[in-house]
């Protein structure tokens, strides 16, 4: 994988198991990182684990209304 500088990827189920692996190997890759997660506390605690660049969102991804609001969220904090 190459250099992710400048990019953000959304990550859902970032709180544990591959998710959380996507979420580590991204940031390690400089990308920023918006993990979302049904508890954004695990999310929140990876990103100060690792020092990543990113947001910790609370998101039930069966929920259009969430996902439409984590992105909008995603797009206004990670784009500026």
């Amino acid at each position: 994988m190459g250099s992710l500088e400048g990019r953000v990827a959304v990550i859902t189920g970032a709180g544990q198991g591959i998710g959380a692996a996507i979420l580590r190997r991204f940031a390690r890759d400089g990308a920023g990182v918006v993990g979302l997660d049904l508890d954004a506390g695990p999310v929140e605690a990876l990103l100060e684990e690792t020092g990543a660049r990113g947001l910790a969102v609370a998101c039930d991804v069966s929920r259009r209304d969430q996902v439409e609001a984590a992105v909008e969220r995603a797009t206004t904090s990670c784009t500026r």
